[in-house]
């Protein structure tokens, strides 16, 4: 747990150690007590001191506490979002690309702790899209849209997710989930670039007829 919540509820412990201290030590023994405490309060000023220098900013304090709290989903999230918003803002890919298959187990690892983590899914489908791992981006989104419905954060993420991983699938030869990821993608958002993307792929494998209904879609600017 963070220290700062401990500060208060720790106080009535440290005095009933004190008294209890005070009362077995008696009158003639109270410079052994005086020399134990004196002991503790230098090993704990020595721990803040050391403390202190995981305070620098929010990303150092996050990776030194989810060290000793692995099993935090906040945590692992919170050190995932920073990792993921520092690797959007890269310029250089490689450092990019570092920094995202960095945060991705942190955020994999909230949503395993806590499946019901709204935010952590969003977060894990934004880094999986833009790791290029996309089958784990539409199933993060798929949840959070499951979650929430109505809202949009999670439906635009999975129409991205299925547009992408329908584009990754055809490259690799898929051709079945390519256009089982684009056709779900349509029947979320119709969009006359999917359409189009639909309808170069049924060209391309000699499906021409369902090809003109796609760019018949494209034509009258469905979006």
């Amino acid at each position: 747990m963070a220290e700062r919540f401990l500060f208060l509820p720790s106080l009535g412990l440290i005095l009933s150690i004190v008294l209890l201290g005070w009362r077995m030590a008696g009158a003639d023994k109270s410079r052994l007590l005086f020399v134990a405490v004196g002991f503790v309060l230098v090993v704990f000023s020595v721990m803040t001191v050391m403390r202190n220098q995981a305070w620098k900013d929010n990303e150092t304090l996050l990776r030194t506490d989810v060290r000793y709290s692995p099993n935090s989903a906040k945590l692992q999230n919170d050190l995932g979002t920073i990792l993921l918003d520092k690797a959007l803002k890269e310029s250089d890919p490689s450092t990019r690309k570092s920094l995202l298959h960095e945060a991705l187990p942190h955020l994999q690892k909230a949503n395993e702790l806590h499946p019901t983590y709204y935010d952590a899914m969003l977060a894990y489908g934004a880094c999986a899209y833009y790791a290029e791992q996309y089958p784990l981006s539409v199933d993060a989104y798929r949840r959070a849209s499951r979650l929430y419905p109505g809202d949009s954060k999670s439906s635009t993420g999975l129409v991205y997710a299925l547009q992408a991983y329908g584009k990754d699938q055809w490259t690799k030869g898929d051709t079945t989930i390519a256009f089982k990821s684009l056709r779900e993608a349509w029947t979320l958002q119709p969009d006359t670039a999917v359409a189009r993307q639909l309808s170069k792929y049924y060209e391309a494998v000699g499906e021409m007829e369902i090809s003109k209904g796609w760019i018949a879609r494209v034509r009258q600017g469905i979006r």
